[in-house]
């Protein structure tokens, strides 16, 4: 194919994508493509088009990709990764902090974060996946990167032995629970948060968690370690029927998310802004199976409420918002 036509059609992607709601790739590609020879005639096209670097220079340094992901590197590749929320998680990172990448996949956020808090700040990344794991490795190697730690244990509520549910087409929709699909498994060991913090002289600054709906149960399992830590920052994705098909409820998980005295800010990555959860049913019920929200909840928030006729809460940080009215933030500090 004409390198042109090449560079127009991962232009046409990249915008495409950037149009769809969060879980919108994932669901046109599993539903449109179900048959399975149609899926690897557009896997061998699509990886043509983008054709994936072995590795990227990013901002904070050289990530290594894998080039046969779509999903994950191929997005990455083209910019059209998770990019407002890549630029939240720059401004919230500082020096000196401590990081938890729990479903670190190949490490985009372990490099953040590594480079950005320096000599004195710490990541520990979790990847349960030995494939996704060794472009991790990769990653910490080309960089030198001292202050990365990496473990091959998945994140859960108790310690001890497990499977991992993989998927044959996304290297990041691997489970630790079985779904209604087919999988091939890998044994695995599991940890809690506060088991893995429990002998380390350090609290915990921010916490990033994208685990397919495995999120409530490691969040029962770092309740202790959210105690001890009073400036904690979570960024964790929502996607409501994985947390159902893990054995919970994604109103229980908003609702302890509450409990704890997080402040629940949707990250809106068409709009690039925030906006605070109030009601947790719409939340809910607005997520078809495959669509999911990503969320930031913050224990202190410097704010002022203010009510509306219209029963909605916006927030009034030191800078201003985007636009008046409304329940949205426009905000990167902490």
């Amino acid at each position: 194919m004409h390198v042109l036509m090449k560079a127009r059609i991962r232009r046409s992607l990249q915008f495409i994508i950037s149009m769809l709601p969060q879980g919108g790739p994932d669901f046109i590609y599993d539903t449109f493509l179900r048959w399975p020879p149609l899926k690897r005639i557009a896997n061998s096209f699509l990886l043509s088009v983008f054709h994936i670097p072995e590795t990227l220079r990013i901002e904070e340094g050289i990530l290594a990709l894998n080039q046969k992901d779509l999903f994950v590197s191929g997005a990455i590749s083209i910019g059209a990764y998770e990019q407002f929320e890549i630029d939240l998680f720059r401004k919230h990172i500082r020096d000196g902090m401590t990081f938890l990448d729990i479903g670190a996949h190949i490490g985009y956020y372990s490099l953040i974060a590594a480079t950005r808090s320096g000599k004195s700040g710490k990541v520990y990344a979790f990847e349960p996946n030995p494939d996704n794991l060794s472009y991790l490795k990769k990653t910490v190697a080309i960089n030198n990167l001292k202050n990365v730690e990496y473990f091959d244990l998945a994140i859960s509520n108790v310690v001890g032995d497990s499977k991992l549910f993989l998927s044959e087409d996304n290297t990041g929709d691997n489970r630790i629970f079985r779904d209604s699909h087919a999988r091939n498994t890998l044994p695995i060991q599991t940890t809690s948060v506060d088991e893995f913090m429990k002998n380390r002289n350090r609290t915990v600054d921010i916490i990033k968690m994208d685990i397919q709906g495995a999120e409530m149960l490691a969040l029962e399992g770092m309740r202790k370690t959210i105690q001890v830590s009073p400036s904690l920052i979570l960024f964790t994705e929502f996607w409501s029927y994985g947390i159902k098909q893990s054995g919970h409820s994604p109103l229980s998980f908003l609702e302890t998310l509450r409990e704890i005295g997080f402040t629940i800010l949707r990250i809106n990555e068409k709009k690039k802004r925030l906006d605070e959860v109030i009601d947790f049913n719409m939340l809910v019920k607005n997520l078809s199976s495959k669509m999911y929200a990503t969320l930031l909840c913050k224990k202190t928030f410097p704010r002022q409420n203010i009510i509306h006729s219209d029963n909605t809460r916006s927030i009034n940080p030191a800078k201003p918002a985007l636009k008046s009215g409304g329940s949205h933030i426009d905000t990167y500090g902490r």
